[in-house]
Formats: structure tokens, sequence, C-alpha cells
């Protein structure tokens, strides 16, 4: 079976838990959610990675899912979005124009952050733009997780953007809890 036969999985760190969904090309094909122990994830941040991979794995075993390729979401604490209007220029120049745009917008040293972009739309008179930049160190967390657990990484976004594209909508409200907190995002 080949890579893109196998779908996707779509692995999501909460408050308290960790979600794991299947998804193919003919929808959900299963999912599965661990409790996680105390002080393993911290806002959906993986601060014990190695431990996190190795229950990763395990609810991937245990659930029958199947497959390499994944998606991890971010924690929106770890990561800033801006949608940024851009004026037409050529799309070879739009990287360049939005490395001015992160320096001037996003209130992070520039040198612990990794940032990309992705156009929403083209409009009349330009580019309509997500930004998107996050923590180095997270970003290596989550990918050391997916590695440990056997797993390609293809995508990471925030969590709030990655609940917008999957419902198709730009205004999303997301409630998440656990016995002792709520977060809205």
């Amino acid at each position: 079976m080949s890579l893109r036969q196998q779908g996707v999985l779509c692995v999501d760190f909460g408050l308290d838990r960790m979600t794991v969904v299947g998804v193919g090309g003919q929808g959900v094909s299963g999912w599965a959610v661990r409790d996680l122990p105390p002080k393993v994830v911290r806002n959906g941040d993986p601060i014990e990675p190695a431990q996190v991979a190795e229950l990763l794995a395990q609810a991937i075993r245990e659930s029958g899912l199947s497959g390499v390729r994944a998606r991890f979401t971010l924690p929106d604490e770890a990561a800033i979005l801006r949608l940024v209007e851009l004026p037409a220029l050529p799309r070879r120049h739009v990287r360049r124009a939005l490395s001015f745009i992160v320096d001037k917008e996003i209130p992070l040293p520039l040198d612990r952050i990794s940032w990309g972009w992705d156009i929403l739309e083209r409009t009349d008179i330009g580019y309509r733009i997500c930004l998107v930049a996050a923590w180095n160190d997270v970003i290596e967390r989550i990918t050391r997780v997916a590695t440990d657990a056997g797993l390609q990484l293809e995508k990471l976004e925030p969590r709030s953007l990655a609940t917008a594209r999957a419902l198709n909508r730009d205004r999303v409200v997301l409630f998440d809890g656990c016995s002792t907190r709520l977060q809205v995002v």
C-alpha cells in the first residue's frame, strides 16, 4: 500500500490528553484518545518528547490506526498568527516582502523563531496571506515526538488554524477543558 493510500494521522495535544485521528480517501478511518500523565505536555507543548512519542506510538498501535504520514497541531500559545495584505507583486517577491512584515509585526526574537506563510486568496489589489511564527524549541520537540513515534511529519500548524481549515470556516471558537481548566481558542 502506498503512502498516499494509507492516509494521514492527525495528532493534537490538548490540556491533558492526546488525540489521533486517521484520515484517508474515505474520510475518518479511526481515532484514539489517550489521557496524558501530568507534566509531559504543557499547553500543547510536549515538554517530555520521548515519553509523549512512546504514548503516541502505543495509542496508534492499540487503536489499529496505520500510516506514517502525520500532521500535528502546534499549541496556539507557542505561535503567533497574523492575517496580512500585500499589494499585487510578482509571487517570487512575496517571501522577501513578508520578511519585513515578520521583523515589524512579530514581537519575538527572530533568532528563536521559525515562520511560514500561505496565500489565502488573491484579491483585486494583491494577496491575503496567513503568516505564522512559532518558537523553534516547541517545533523541535514536536518534530522529535513524530520521529521517535516512527512518523513522517508532513504539516505542523497552529491548532486554531487547523481547526478552521478542517471546518472550512474563517472564524471558529474551540473549547477545550479538563478537570482543572477551560481553554478557549
